[in-house]
């Protein structure tokens, strides 16, 4: 069920993992989202937004010498889309003035890069990016993330052209969106020099629709 968690537990999560939840806000609706389908019995715990002035505060409990996590749902705290929070752009300034030598590893959709967003990404050194693409088509991603829309393939040529470096990940569910649809998504990412490309199986529960 979902929670308001504790300050606590949010610290621990911070100086314990090295993740630095920032928003539990999303502007996507993946079908396959964990966070949709959890059982009653499951404790799952929801931040909101929290303004830059507290992520700072937080930020203090992070170790400079690993590499910072955002974005990832890798503990009981939902994580939603970073780059939704209004002072992304500035917080990431701020770990990077703070922490000059840890790795800063981000986990998005991908849907609120610009350009600018990606060359002042890169500038920052030592950004990686963990970019939940799912589908390259537009019938792939309203079947598998209903309402976002494209993300055009500029978005992969500025990333491999500015230099960020960039994991791509999609989950597979060629039954909806086709096989062509997955092999055109993997060699595209291929072809824009993502580092790697994660290819998951989705999970299923009697919840799931």
């Amino acid at each position: 069920m979902e929670k308001q968690t504790s300050e606590h537990l949010i610290l621990y999560t911070i100086s314990e993992h090295n993740i630095l939840p920032i928003t539990s806000k999303c502007n996507a609706h993946c079908i396959f989202c964990s966070h949709h389908h959890n059982p009653s019995g499951v404790e799952v715990y929801h931040i909101g937004e929290k303004p830059l002035t507290t992520l700072k505060e937080w930020a203090t409990f992070l170790d400079g010498k690993k590499r910072i996590v955002i974005g990832e749902s890798a503990t009981r705290i939902c994580e939603g889309e970073p780059f939704c929070h209004p002072a992304i752009m500035e917080l990431l300034s701020f770990l990077r003035a703070k922490y000059s030598h840890a790795p800063i590893q981000i986990t998005t959709n991908g849907i609120f890069l610009t350009r600018e967003r990606i060359k002042i990404l890169s500038n920052l050194g030592l950004v990686e990016l963990y970019l939940s693409l799912n589908s390259i088509t537009e019938k792939g991603r309203q079947k598998l993330m209903p309402g976002t829309g494209r993300v055009d393939v500029s978005l992969l040529h500025d990333l491999a052209e500015l230099n960020l470096p960039y994991h791509g990940s999609l989950v597979a569910m060629p039954w909806l969106v086709g096989w062509d649809d997955l092999t055109t998504t993997i060699q595209t990412l291929d072809m824009y020099k993502a580092k790697t490309i994660r290819i998951f199986m989705p999970g299923y529960s009697h919840l799931t629709p």
